[in-house]
């Protein structure tokens, strides 16, 4: 009778005459082979067997064939930590199973590459020999998953372990703790993720608030509240709660906790390639950054005020390590921060040193250049729309690295470390701040934003002059003697082809650093800002204001906000600007001054404005009322006259003869306006009343009748009129 024989991965080969137990790995039909993994051993050791002498010794009983014992395993059985630990191998060994399965034939030399020595444990945060003992296990298991699970965790009868004593070295001194059961793990999850929140707090105050959370009472003393511990042998000790959660918790979650999670992938990551490798050549790739100060700074007026700490800004090649930009001011995290170090890629060098008493042969430090790509941090001012546009317009590209990954920018970073060193020891006790307690920063400063400058300048020439040791030489650039100093460095790539891009048009550059103005063109000029501006010998200009009339129209401009005083424009693509119109008061008070301090004195003006409205908004009210009550008692007597003067007709004004009327009126109230009622004492004049009196009126007309006749409805010619009179007289 025939017998049929299979064999499956998975089954166990018993060789009985060497008491030898292997699980066969893989089964190789085509090539009358098969691959075991021996059993019960602490080593890896695979071997390929003939398929047909093993069929062969099956049928003498030499070797026996058996299926493995399997297990069946609940993860509702299963604390958390515990489920999440058998995913973690699970993985581990599908990453195995993928590149090496599923034959796992690398292994019979037992020569181990690095994916597997290395890469693999750094991947899952575990040992080498971790890794290879579960190799181990899974291959010894025949290829079952649940091998390399802690039997203690898969779904027997028994389930978890239930300890009726505890566990662990036995005290010192009296008994104490308690034993760990699944409720006070779930204590412990729920303290260690408050520990996971925040990086400040330490095991030992986690602790502690757990046990006055969870294991104390709450007793009413004095009329106040008391926690009282649990006896200590009805609550954990330390060194469980400890022991628990150095197991929860691994060497990378502890690094998140600490940092954060950026930043831990930041500082572990693999270091596949250095910094130089795009660079292809000078001023291709650079590296910007700023650097706000450890000095405290006093002022240049009168060096007895503090001012603060000064920004640094730096933009340094990454090719040659030449700092080709550097500037030092008082604007941090701001546009006009990176435009003031701009502005020194295109100015003489030497010029600018010569100004705080520094001299250098111009080939030590070149100018005049542009950079290809910018690599920066994230920034407000490297993220600003204003930004891109200065880089879109000079035709830079900007490359702001990952958030929390300040090593993507390793080459100015070190230059902010060495600027440092060499300042800090020089200025300790002169404004140097210190992380002390008793640091004196703000009384010590000693040195002015100028005289700063010029150490930040002395420090980047010195830079430029010196050798960069760990610099790695090209072969040609060490055939070549080049010696690793940025500017040999800059020298010799700028000589063999790979000059950067020169700023050849200041005007053009200068354009470009300038804001965009939202400005406006009328007859009163060009307003931006709220600021007027005037032509200057620019006709077209005065001819549009003129055109434009009582409207407002569009005007492209740009400014210079460090100062209000000019308005640019472009016109025949050349550069032309506009002047602060210093015929209006208010402008001419905005000279010399920077935007935003023009528009604090412009907003306090009108805050002022709407102080004193709000403050005599009173007044007008009063005024009001005031103005309605005369007009209302003024009516009321009109009327009563009209109605006593009229003769049972409807009342109204008499309009015949106003001039008549008029003149008379006038007569009656002169004496209000004498000279001497206004001017002169009571000892001069007998004509001035009492000021507490009503000034008399002069209701005798027999007077006035005599001058009646000059008036009419007709047109009078008072010069004859008066001579005629005369000649009468």
């Amino acid at each position: 009778m025939n017998q049929t024989i299979a064999l499956h991965t998975g089954d166990v080969l018993i060789d009985k005459e060497n008491a030898i137990e292997y699980s066969i790995i893989f089964v190789n039909v085509r090539e009358d082979a098969i691959i075991v993994c021996q059993r019960n051993i602490t080593k890896l050791s695979l071997s390929v067997l003939k398929l047909s002498e093993v069929y062969k010794s099956v049928v003498t009983g030499t070797f026996t064939v058996e299926s493995k014992e399997s297990f069946v395993y609940d993860e509702n059985e299963m604390s958390v930590s515990t489920v999440e630990a058998n995913k973690k191998r699970a993985a581990l060994i599908r990453d195995i199973s993928d590149k090496y399965g599923p034959d796992y034939s690398a292994f019979l030399k037992k020569n181990y590459d690095s994916y597997l020595r290395h890469d693999l444990p750094e991947k899952y945060g575990m040992k080498h020999g971790t890794v290879y003992n579960l190799l181990r296990k899974y291959l010894q298991g025949g290829c079952d998953i649940t091998a390399i699970y802690d039997k203690r965790t898969l779904g027997n009868s028994k389930g978890i372990s239930v300890y009726k004593t505890k566990t662990g070295k036995k005290p010192d001194l009296s008994p104490q703790g308690i034993i760990i059961t699944d409720e006070i793990r779930a204590i412990f999850d729920k303290m260690l993720d408050y520990y996971a929140s925040g990086r400040s707090k330490s095991y030992k105050f986690v602790y502690n608030l757990m046990i006055a959370e969870y294991f104390s009472d709450q007793k009413e003393i004095n009329g106040g509240v008391q926690y009282v511990a649990f006896p200590i042998t009805e609550r954990p000790t330390y060194d469980q709660f400890y022991y628990y959660a150095r197991k929860q918790i691994t060497a990378e979650k502890m690094g998140v906790i600490k940092t954060s999670r950026m930043e831990y992938r930041n500082n572990m990551r693999l270091l596949r390639s250095d910094v130089q490798k795009a660079a292809i050549g000078p001023g291709y790739i650079t590296e910007m950054d700023e650097l706000e100060s450890d000095l405290e700074l006093v002022d240049s007026k009168t060096r007895t005020m503090d001012i603060g700490r000064a920004v640094v800004y730096c933009l340094i090649d990454v090719c040659t390590r030449l700092i080709m930009a550097v500037s030092v001011s008082l604007e941090n995290n701001s546009v006009r921060g990176f435009t003031n170090c701009f502005m020194f890629l295109a100015d003489d060098k030497r010029r600018t040193a010569n100004r705080y008493g520094l001299d250098f042969d111009e080939s030590m430090w070149p100018s005049g250049y542009l950079p290809k790509i910018i690599r920066s941090d994230r920034g407000s001012e490297y993220m600003s729309g204003e930004v891109g546009r200065i880089c879109n317009e000079l035709g830079i590209t900007l490359e702001p690295v990952p958030p929390g990954t300040g090593s993507l920018k390793p080459v100015v970073e070190q230059s902010f470390h060495q600027l440092h060193c060499s300042i800090n020891p020089v200025t300790e006790n002169h404004g140097l701040i210190t992380k002390r307690k008793d640091s004196g920063h703000h009384k010590q400063a000693r040195l002015t934003i100028q005289e700063f400058t010029k150490i930040v300048l002395n420090c980047a020439i010195a830079h430029n002059t010196s050798t960069i040791e760990n610099f790695k030489l090209s072969a040609q650039q060490t055939k070549d003697q080049v010696y690793p100093i940025p500017v040999v460095l800059w020298k010799y790539g700028c000589e063999h082809g790979m000059e950067p891009k020169r700023i050849i048009n200041k005007e053009q550059f200068a354009w470009a650093l300038m804001t965009r103005e939202a400005g406006k063109i009328s007859r009163s000029g060009i307003t931006a800002n709220g600021i007027n501006y005037l032509p200057v010998d620019d006709v077209e200009i005065e001819h549009r204001m003129a055109a434009a009339g009582t409207k407002t129209l569009p005007f492209e401009c740009r400014m210079d906000r460090r100062i209000v005083d000019k308005l640019y424009y472009l016109k025949d693509n050349k550069l032309r600007y506009c002047e602060l119109n210093m015929e209006s008061t208010e402008n001419a008070e905005y000279s010399g001054l920077m935007l935003e301090d023009a528009m604090a004195l412009r907003k306090a003006r009108k805050l002022l404005v709407a102080e004193s409205k709000r403050s005599t908004e009173e007044t007008d009210f009063f005024t009001t009322m005031a103005t309605k009550n005369t007009v209302d008692e003024a009516v009321k007597k009109t009327d009563k006259a009209l109605r006593e003067a009229s003769d049972g007709d409807k009342p109204a004004v008499d309009d015949s003869n106003i001039k008549k009327n008029r003149a008379s009126e006038r007569r009656r109230t002169m004496n209000e306006h004498y000279i001497e009622t206004h001017l002169l004492d009571d000892k001069q004049s007998n004509v001035v009343a009492d000021d507490d009196k009503e000034l008399p009126v002069d209701t005798n007309d027999t007077e006035s009748d005599d001058f009646d006749a000059f008036f009419s409805d007709e047109e009078t010619d008072w010069k004859k009129a008066i001579k005629e009179e005369r000649k009468g007289e």
